[in-house]
């Protein structure tokens, strides 16, 4: 296999990414009711889970992914209602850009 620097660069960058990734990880402590375990366990193992903490991590993944979506469309919805909205000149908007 031949390394050329392009695809050297591109494994380095993909390491990197990946220590950001794995470093931004937090350990949480969790308490639950052994029935909600239990219930959870059977659920898990059914849907391929090797554990409860990827599931709780899947499950948490779709909650949050899924309130972006409905937060970005309720603010489409506001935008194409005119709503909040500041109509700008060109000129304005490239002001207001710049001034970010």
């Amino acid at each position: 296999m031949v390394i050329t620097y392009h695809s050297s660069r591109k494994i380095a960058t993909f390491i990197k990414y990946f220590k950001v990734l794995y470093n931004m990880m937090k350990q949480i402590s969790l308490t639950l009711p052994e029935s909600v375990v239990e219930a959870s366990r059977e659920v898990y193992e059914m849907q391929g889970f090797r554990n409860l903490q990827e599931f709780i991590l899947q499950l948490l993944r779709e909650k949050v992914g899924i309130e972006s979506i409905a937060r970005w469309k309720a603010i489409e919805e506001r935008m194409k209602q005119g709503k909040g909205v500041t109509r700008l000149s060109q000129k304005k908007a490239i002001a207001y850009l710049k001034n970010l």
